[in-house]
């Protein structure tokens, strides 16, 4: 890709983006995996190599994908905060004062976890969806990207540092 070129951000396929607004996706492919085994002493050595494909990506979806890990973990940490008090309230039985104690904890365990389960899921797909683009995450489906997924090749900077595959 000529990297001197204005070029539409590929993520919402409006926004032009200039010669340095690139998704950089770093991806190996081993080569090579050989295992020696030297009396109780086993060691590994792995061949690979490196490449990485600019993915033209504007201000504004990387700020949004940037907004939303923050929103996020914030929502996580509002409703951990938020329960804190609300959990002391109902074990003293000044929130519902006939539920029994330990019924009530077992219960604000279960709506924790429900909450905490729930925020990563829907916030993210909720931020991107109104506004009408993917997220970063989608860099996989990238034609350039799909190629070399489809040869062989791994997103990461090297072995071990792997994308989980989507």
């Amino acid at each position: 890709m000529d990297q001197g070129s204005n070029y539409l951000c590929w993520f919402c396929k409006k926004n032009p983006t200039g010669p340095d607004d690139l998704l950089e996706v770093p991806l190996t492919k081993i080569l090579q995996k050989s295992t020696s085994n030297a009396g109780s002493r086993i060691s590994t050595s792995t061949r690979y190599i490196t490449t990485e494909v600019n993915i033209p990506c504007c201000d504004v979806c990387w700020e949004t994908d940037h907004k939303t890990g923050v929103i996020t973990k914030a929502a996580i940490w509002v409703v951990t905060l938020g329960m804190c008090p609300i959990s002391v309230a109902v074990m003293n039985g000044d929130l519902f004062p006939h539920l029994d104690p330990g019924l009530a904890l077992v219960l604000m365990i279960a709506i924790y976890l429900g909450l905490i389960l729930v925020a990563p899921l829907y916030l993210p797909r909720w931020n991107f969806e109104h506004r009408g683009i993917p997220p970063l995450s989608t860099k996989s489906n990238h034609p350039d990207v799909k190629k070399l997924l489809d040869d062989g090749w791994k997103i990461g900077k090297q072995p071990g540092s792997f994308e989980k595959d989507k």
